[in-house]
C-alpha cells in the first residue's frame, strides 16, 4: 500500500492510501503569517514516503510579503528488528493509531490490513490499542516497518535571503535518492527583475 499527498485550495493537505483511497489524514498548516499563504500549492515526498514537503508560496516571511516557505513534515515509521524481540506483536511507541490507517512491511513487502474477525488470513496483520499482531512467518533478522500515518512538522524552510513577491516554494522537487532538495521561486529578483529562482538543499 502507497501513499499520495494532494493539496487544495482550503491551505489543508490531505493524504489516502491507494488501492481504494481510504481517507487517512488531513495536514494542517501552522499559524501563518498573512491570510492566504497557499499551503499546500506544491507537495513532494521522499521515495519512501516518509517525508512531505509542502509549498505554501504566498507566506509572508520576516515582513516580506508573498515571499513563501516550504513546511517538512515526518511521517511516523517504526522499525523493529526480529530476533531483538523475537515476537509477532510490536508495541508502537507514544502512539494509540486509528487501525485503518496503519501500514505495515516486512522487509519492504506490504501485509494486508485485517480485522480481528478474520482468522488466519496469510500475511496479515491487525490493530488492538497500540499494539500490531503479525500473522506472517518471520525470520531472524527480518525489518519489521510499521507505519502509522501521523505526521509532525519537523521544519521550516525559507529563502536563504527571503524577499517579498518571490513565491518561495511554488514547485518542490527531490531526488530519487532522497538526497537533493529544489525549491522554485519563480518571482524572485535576487539576480534580475522577476528572474525567478531554484534553492537547492541536501540532506544531512
Amino acid at each position: 500500500r502507497h501513499t499520495r499527498y494532494i493539496g487544495d485550495w482550503s491551505s489543508d493537505v490531505c493524504s489516502s492510501d491507494l488501492n481504494y483511497w481510504l481517507y487517512v489524514d488531513t495536514i494542517t498548516p501552522p499559524p501563518i503569517t498573512g491570510s492566504a499563504a497557499r499551503f499546500g500549492y506544491s507537495v513532494r515526498c521522499t521515495t519512501d514516503g516518509r517525508q512531505v514537503f509542502i509549498g505554501a508560496k504566498d507566506q509572508d516571511v520576516d515582513d516580506q510579503i508573498e515571499a513563501g516557505k516550504v513546511y517538512v513534515y515526518d511521517r511516523n515509521v517504526q522499525r523493529f528488528h526480529y530476533g531483538e524481540t523475537s515476537t509477532i506483536s510490536f508495541t508502537l511507541l507514544g502512539l494509540n493509531p486509528n487501525p485503518l490507517t496503519v501500514s505495515v512491511q516486512v522487509n519492504g513487502t506490504f501485509l494486508t490490513p485485517v480485522t480481528s474477525s478474520v482468522v488466519d488470513y496469510p500475511n496479515s496483520f491487525t490493530v488492538s490499542g497500540n499494539t500490531v499482531t503479525l500473522n506472517t512467518d518471520l525470520a531472524v533478522g527480518d525489518f519489521v516497518d510499521i507505519a502509522s500515518n501521523q505526521f509532525s512538522l519537523i521544519q521550516e524552510i525559507s529563502q536563504q535571503t527571503p524577499a517579498q513577491f518571490s513565491n518561495y516554494g511554488e514547485s518542490v522537487d527531490i531526488c530519487s535518492n532522497n538526497c537533493s532538495l529544489y525549491i522554485g521561486a519563480p518571482q524572485s529578483s535576487l539576480q534580475i527583475f522577476k528572474g525567478g529562482a531554484v534553492e537547492i538543499g541536501r540532506a544531512h
